[in-house]
């Protein structure tokens, strides 16, 4: 058991619980994360979401279906990010899960 354990413990047995909760509290506190921050904000990830769910035509492009050169020209002609590369768009929909659902969203009859 850790050193916070021991202070949790010894808390409890003074049966306080504003004892407990300082012993808690900073256990459960978020503890500062190694690595970069994040390059876009979830506005702009829905944002190019968005993009990806609507139609090309709808935008002028004479293509029917998106790539993600051509999304990741479109969001930054739309001002919706600065720039964003078109593998950064393409890892972005694998990950963010523009996939078909595994059952009919449709009500059934």
């Amino acid at each position: 058991m850790g050193r916070g354990g021991y202070r949790l413990r010894a808390s409890a047995a003074a049966g306080g619980a504003q004892e407990v909760r300082q012993v808690i509290c900073p256990l459960l506190a978020a503890a500062p994360r190694s690595g970069c921050p994040a390059t876009f904000t979830a506005e702009q990830l829905c944002q190019l979401m968005a993009l990806a769910c609507a139609a090309p035509e709808a935008s002028g492009q004479p293509v029917t279906q998106w790539t993600p050169h051509e999304l990741a020209d479109e969001a930054g002609q739309r001002g919706s990010v600065e720039s964003i590369s078109p593998r950064t768009v393409g890892r972005f929909l694998q990950r963010g899960g523009l996939k078909a659902p595994s059952v009919s969203l449709l009500a059934q009859q």
